[in-house]
């Protein structure tokens, strides 16, 4: 699984004016990488995730994920395609504080169904990685805001998705705990073999990314280690003649993407009512 972006750019209608967000983005991940993206604010980071989580439509530029164009899909594939491949993490947590960490971590799952015992597995494997095992049967407002922070972060991989998205996961965290919370949150990442885009004002954590790239609206300047990828002053390929947009899959609404690879494994099996979760069940009915 891949994503590969191609001059990317915002521009907003103002009455008879044009509002440029930002302009000439390309960027290039492969599975498990990840890259931090800096800017100020104002310098259209939220835009660029909202566009990366096919949440607006770019005004110009190319953007594929695996051999699929997200950007050509109608409400309910791109609905679909948001629940199957993506995650999400925001600088507040937004637990429900009805429910417990583990329940908040599955949340995700109700997407699709219920709660399966492989799906309560891997949630505890993932609360244990981010250090809130012991807190899986606490709620919320007992936590501490990196505490709940990390089971959002928990909720965002617990589908193990193609792509995670991270808009100032550090915002309401001080310095002493934003650090040890990025270490924790890249480690699982890579476990999971997610890609992750994260934006923040803030520099502090470079180092700890395969890539870096800075944000404005008249420059975006990507570096970094990984083997493959744009830098600013690579030759930029043409993923295809922007006249020839790349067809949409045409799916039936009952149907599941098929050129994406899958982020987990399906069961043949449907499982019966003793694998799934009857108190999670019934908080929901």
């Amino acid at each position: 699984m891949s994503l590969i972006a191609r001059n990317l750019s915002k521009t907003y209608k103002e009455g008879v004016n044009n509002q440029t967000v930002f302009t000439g983005v390309s960027l290039e991940l492969d599975r498990g990488e990840n890259l931090l993206v800096v800017g100020t604010t104002g310098s259209g980071k939220s835009t660029l995730i909202n566009i990366l989580g096919c949440l607006e439509t770019p005004s110009s530029g190319t953007y594929l994920i695996g051999e699929t164009d997200p950007l050509t899909f109608g409400r309910s594939k791109i609905s679909k395609f948001r629940r199957d491949y993506l995650g999400f993490i925001f600088s507040e947590a937004y637990l429900l504080p009805q429910l417990t960490i583990l329940e908040n971590a599955l949340i995700p799952c109700l997407a699709t169904g219920l709660p399966l015992k492989a799906d309560v597995a891997f949630a505890k494997q993932l609360l244990e990685q981010m250090k809130i095992g012991n807190c899986q049967d606490a709620h919320p407002e007992s936590l501490s805001p990196e505490q709940r922070q990390r089971a959002a972060a928990v909720r965002a991989m617990i589908k193990r998705p193609s792509l995670i998205l991270a808009d100032e996961p550090t915002g309401r965290l001080d310095s002493r705990s934003a650090e040890p919370f990025i270490d924790d949150f890249l480690a699982a990442q890579k476990s999971c073999g997610s890609m992750l885009v994260m934006v923040t004002d803030s520099p502090d954590f470079k180092e700890k990314f395969d890539r870096t790239a800075k944000l404005d609206k008249t420059r975006w300047t990507i570096s970094g280690r990984r083997k493959y990828g744009v830098d600013e002053n690579d030759t930029v390929l043409n993923i295809r003649n922007s006249s020839e947009p790349a067809p949409a899959l045409g799916l039936d609404e009952d149907e599941y993407i098929q050129d994406v690879e899958s982020p987990q494994p399906k069961s043949e099996s449907k499982p019966d009512e003793g694998e799934k979760l009857d108190a999670f069940r019934r908080r929901f009915q």
